[in-house]
């Protein structure tokens, strides 16, 4: 795949995530439950988390080299967690 088809991917797929949420009011984004206990808030820096992480990494995947792997690095449960602290009390802008 070439660079500008998968950029536009990207943006196609990100497109459609945000508005996968948009028009939903501030107690309608952090009302858990959306999947286990977690909000559509939660989901969210859920998602933009892992991105940063990956976005971290992409000078070593452009190189054509495989970044660490997470649950090999930090363990499962570590891992998670990383993803996860915050979380709750990171600010939504929108």
């Amino acid at each position: 795949m070439d660079r500008q088809r998968l950029l536009k991917q990207l943006d196609k797929a990100w497109t459609a995530f945000k508005e996968s949420y948009a028009g939903f009011s501030d107690s309608q984004l952090t009302e858990s439950g959306v999947t286990g206990h977690w909000s559509v808030k939660d989901i969210i820096a859920h998602v933009t988390w892992w991105e940063e992480e990956a976005l971290k990494h992409l000078p070593l995947i452009i190189k054509g080299r495989r970044p660490p792997r997470y649950s090999v690095q930090y363990g499962r449960h570590q891992c998670l967690q990383r993803s996860d602290d915050g979380r709750e009390t990171r600010p939504f802008a929108r």
